[in-house]
């Protein structure tokens, strides 16, 4: 083996997201070295230094000397100077460059290779048609059909979710206290609905739910009580009990309310949308501009497919999702609780907080013009999104899964005040 690949894989057996991969390979390409394994893949310099961390890899990229990337660049020469990580997780990494004269850029690398290029598509069409809420493509990198780079103008803001949480906290002690970006953000929301609804290419182009749709998005929902079941068995005992119980009320869920609202769901328009909506993807800018960020879907969306189109009425339930949890985050914070704790104090507490910003959004999003429905078919996704955020929450052990699994138990009991602020009209 030559010592280019030792090195590489030397470096690669400590990543993150190659940590505990025995099957790894090693190729090379145009003076680098892949390194690929459990649906990952990172570069290496011949050192054994992550390529995307030196300015060099990004002149090779960009003037296409790297064979085996794929490069899309919808402005004139870019040339980074420097760059500075941001951050790592288990799925890749953030960086921000220097690029003069573009000035700061959001590189973000993604080392789970997902086997679609959602991301780089979707910016790509956002930038073209010159939607000002969402950060502005620059360049993207495909390796294998899978976005691995993506290049885009820096969001330099504050995340929405800061500004929700602070004023559910300020609300235990003071009453409701709505922030005027809540009406905004639903302004934002059907801005994006409108321009994403717009798209007419093959992948996205707007056409009605069918039955097959509405069938396949209900055994989502069942396949994934079987995951949280699954992953019960592993848990201790009290815990464990609930977890069991979350599961086979979202399986009743699945089985009940959710088939009856299948006539509501089929015939709604299945569109382009953001498809992991929550106040973390929400950055406001110091001039009041809300920007979205993030559009390669949900991460570990299982079952489903990124690509898949879905009603607009799926963001409007993760926000309101999002909101749920800015309330639990507020209660922990203010009252130094766990999880548990704020999963079922938060909803008493603060039950007046999060229907009045619900309701804000709501009030937003239709002034705006929004094609997104509430009522029964937002009942829907709200089922759907819980589903998600508790698999992920259970799978990535963050500790916050108490947070979707409460919600999934109140919404079969018919209390959860989430679904009672989206059910109180069904209307566009």
């Amino acid at each position: 083996m030559e010592p280019g690949c030792e090195r590489a894989l030397a470096s690669a057996r400590n990543a993150p997201w190659l940590r505990g991969c025995k099957d790894l390979v090693c190729t090379q390409a145009a003076g680098y070295y892949v390194v690929e394994g459990c649906g990952a893949v990172a570069f290496y310099t011949v050192d054994g230094r992550q390529a995307e961390a030196d300015p060099r890899f990004y002149d090779d990229a960009f003037s296409e000397r790297i064979g085996v990337l794929r490069v899309i660049c919808i402005t004139g020469p870019v040339k980074i100077a420097a760059l500075e990580s941001m951050g790592t997780g288990l799925r890749g990494e953030v960086y921000e460059a220097s690029a003069p004269p573009y000035g700061r850029l959001h590189v973000k690398v993604m080392r789970a290779l997902e086997g679609h290029d959602r991301e780089s598509r979707v910016l790509l069409f956002l930038s073209k048609s010159g939607f000002m809420l969402a950060p502005r493509l620059v360049c993207s990198m495909l390796y294998k059909g899978s976005d691995y780079i993506v290049v885009s103008e820096s969001v330099e803001g504050e995340p929405l979710a800061h500004v929700f949480v602070e004023s559910a906290r300020l609300s235990i002690s003071e009453g409701p206290v709505v922030p005027p970006e809540a009406l905004h953000l639903g302004m934002a929301l059907a801005a994006l609905h409108r321009t994403l609804g717009s798209c007419v290419e093959e992948w996205c182009r707007q056409r009605p739910s069918t039955r097959s749709d509405v069938e396949r998005w209900l055994a989502r929902v069942s396949k994934r009580a079987e995951i949280i079941r699954g992953i019960a068995r592993g848990l201790h005992e009290d815990e464990a009990r609930i977890v069991k119980e979350a599961a086979d009320a979202l399986e009743d869920l699945s089985e009940g309310l959710l088939k009856e609202l299948a006539t509501r769901v089929e015939g709604r328009p299945s569109m382009l949308i953001h498809g992991d909506m929550h106040l973390y993807q929400v950055f406001k800018l110091p001039g009041g501009r809300l920007v979205f960020t993030d559009f390669e879907g949900e991460p570990s969306k299982e079952p489903g497919d990124p690509m898949e189109l879905e009603p607009p009425e799926r963001d409007i339930a993760a926000l309101a999702r999002s909101v749920d949890y800015a309330r639990a985050l507020a209660y922990m914070a203010a009252k130094g609780s766990d999880a548990w704790e704020a999963a079922t104090g938060s909803p008493r507490e603060l039950g007046g907080w999060l229907n009045a910003v619900i309701k804000a959004v709501v009030r937003g999003y239709r002034e705006a013009g929004g094609p997104g429905a509430l009522g029964e078919p937002a009942i829907f996704w709200l089922v759907e999104r819980a589903s998600y955020e508790a698999v992920y929450e259970l799978k990535y052990a963050t500790g916050l899964h108490p947070i979707p699994l409460e919600a999934i138990i109140r919404m079969q009991e018919g209390s959860d005040d989430v679904a009672k602020a989206l059910g109180a009209d069904s209307q566009p």
